[in-house]
């Protein structure tokens, strides 16, 4: 017990939330203070950073907007990523450079970056080139960025779920490529996309339209858009896009999940425990 105190203890003097009232003097006073903005604000949102002396904010600094980086951006990428700040010269340009062969675009390049500063630690490029393979034969070669501009997991996630997604939207929602790229649809797991999709279709306002045929244009029109399926919260997944209560949609989630699991194999049946009726049962004579 003493020692899980202890590591509290230390826990919470490295990570409070309280700013130390000495870095946000530094940092207010330092040369960097104006991009930082409210300092205070900014070492709250991200505890973290009370770690590194305002000596490593001006270096990191200046190391991102020598490599090119918009130096209003830089509060933004320290509290997203705050181990952003001891990352090196070296292994930034080291990631910029394996980022770059990707052919997004300088500028759209640096966005990316500046938006998902974790994106920098990517170290499996292989598997990064394999999923945008993966989503470009879907969106178009031209629109694997704005996917990953809206879903970042995509530079990590294992190929074969990412290819699942796919496949699902492709084979069987086939949604326009155009709805995919502008949703924020693999930022979330197949369940989902499937529950979601299930609940609308089962609801009968949902059509998917089948291969060669031309005479059913007018109902996939009335197919909510990809975003408002996906990138709404359940609330108002259930409320505004289906018309529903939000208990019916939540009901839906658990049998739909049964189902899955049934057809999966992974399915169990609840356990029930049989009483002993010498032993369990209450004894009604005795409790009158």
């Amino acid at each position: 017990m003493a020692l899980k105190l202890l590591r509290q203890s230390f826990s919470m003097r490295f990570f409070s939330s309280a700013p130390s009232s000495n870095l946000v003097q530094s940092l207010s006073n330092s040369a960097i203070s104006k991009y930082l903005g409210n300092v205070d604000e900014l070492l709250t949102v991200a505890p973290e950073l009370s770690r590194y002396p305002a000596e490593q904010w001006e270096k990191s600094f200046n190391t991102l907007r020598r490599i090119g980086f918009n130096a209003t951006k830089f509060a933004h990428m320290v509290s997203q990523h705050p181990k952003i700040l001891i990352k090196s010269e070296d292994k930034i340009t080291a990631a910029m450079n394996q980022w770059r062969g990707f052919n997004f675009g300088e500028k759209q390049t640096f966005q990316l970056l500046e938006r998902y500063p974790e994106l920098l630690d990517v170290r499996n490029f292989h598997l990064l080139s394999a999923n945008l393979g993966a989503i470009n034969s879907f969106v178009g070669q031209k629109n694997g960025y704005k996917v990953l501009r809206n879903s970042p997991n995509v530079a990590t996630e294992q190929t074969d779920l990412l290819k699942e997604k796919v496949e699902y939207l492709q084979e069987v929602m086939r949604v326009d490529p155009v709805e995919v790229y502008k949703s924020d649809v693999f930022s979330n797991d197949l369940l989902k996309i499937k529950t979601r999709h299930m609940f609308l279709e089962r609801l009968g306002m949902y059509f998917k339209k089948k291969k060669g045929d031309k005479n059913d244009a007018h109902e996939i029109n009335k197919n909510p858009k990809l975003s408002k399926i996906i990138d709404s919260s359940d609330k108002r997944f259930a409320t505004k896009v289906c018309h529903v209560t939000l208990d019916e949609y939540e009901t839906f989630v658990e049998i739909y999940k049964e189902e899955i699991d049934k057809l999966e194999g992974r399915y169990q049946e609840p356990y029930e425990e049989e009483l002993d009726s010498d032993e369990d049962e209450l004894d009604f004579e005795k409790v009158r």
